[in-house]
């Protein structure tokens, strides 16, 4: 039994590494979702304030060069906000990859914690019993070196 029990102390400690490197893991890939989300903000914000302005702009264009230097840098602003937006998916899965990890590791925690707590309740039972038992052998032998000395 003490065997058993030193066996499942090694693997709670082993699950709750397990447990706390998903939690950094998690935090790490929560905190790049953010940037990305910010990264996103800025480039909608600066593309919006392209489009906002481009009626002023195009009123100040004097040439067809600068009308297509204005058209090449909304069109890069579009796909500067398009990356943003795929690299925050991206990010945004890994988020939800590693609190599934989080979760399957803190599931196998809790069940190597309630074999922990099976393995004591049986222990106890196993120890009541012996107990038991040697008070019920004692009470006989006495029972029985009583009568036969009657």
């Amino acid at each position: 039994m003490k065997s058993k029990m030193r066996f499942l102390q090694r693997v709670k400690r082993s699950r709750t590494r397990l447990r706390d490197a998903a939690a950094l893991e998690l935090a790490a890939a929560d905190i790049e979702r953010r940037r990305r989300l910010d990264e996103y903000s800025r480039s909608a914000d600066e593309l919006e304030h392209a489009v906002g302005s481009a009626a002023e702009r195009l009123g100040r264009v004097a040439n067809a060069n600068q009308l297509l230097a204005f058209g090449d840098e909304v069109e890069a602003l579009r796909h500067a906000v398009r990356l943003a937006q795929q690299g925050y998916a991206a990010a945004n899965r890994e988020v939800q990859g590693k609190s599934n990890t989080l979760h399957e590791r803190e599931r196998e925690l809790r069940a190597s914690e309630k074999l922990m707590e099976r393995l004591a309740k049986e222990t106890a039972k196993k120890l009541d019993r012996d107990e038991q038992r040697s008070a019920d052998d004692l009470s006989s032998a006495r029972r029985a070196k009583g009568g036969v000395g009657d």
